[in-house]
């Protein structure tokens, strides 16, 4: 079924914000997770997989990439460009599934020496009230 959603994407230490994706999706509900797909901007098929204590995301385009979301879990994630692949680390700090509304949250883990961290919180909403697609 095709619904309008609101996708956010905050970084966790900055707290700058931005609408990742505002449109058209297809939500399709099983018996242990939902499934909302759409094409983004640049053209790549987003994925998000929703189950009840846990999120993936994949993402299909020039980019492509594998979220593995596990809330207090460490997960090495892969990232697939024109220059390669790339395995990132990332530590899921909180998700929660409530009715129509996602969250979660987690860190970029890094070797590197300087103090800067990457984090981000990533809210998907299947906006109530909306009108359904065609």
């Amino acid at each position: 079924m095709k619904k309008e959603i609101l996708v956010k994407h905050t970084h966790r230490y900055s707290l700058e914000s931005l609408v990742m994706y505002h449109g058209e999706a297809d939500i399709d509900e099983y018996s242990d997770y939902t499934r909302v797909s759409f094409i983004d901007e640049e053209n790549a098929k987003i994925v998000f997989y929703c189950f009840s204590t846990y999120m993936e995301i994949h993402r299909f385009g020039e980019v492509s990439s594998e979220l593995i979301l596990k809330p207090q879990q460490q997960t090495m994630n892969k990232i697939k460009s024109e220059f390669g692949v790339f395995e990132v680390e990332v530590k899921t700090i909180a998700y929660e599934y409530i009715d129509n509304h996602i969250r979660v949250e987690y860190d970029i883990e890094s070797d590197s020496e300087d103090d800067s961290k990457d984090g981000f919180i990533i809210e998907l909403e299947i906006l109530e009230g909306s009108y359904e697609y065609n």
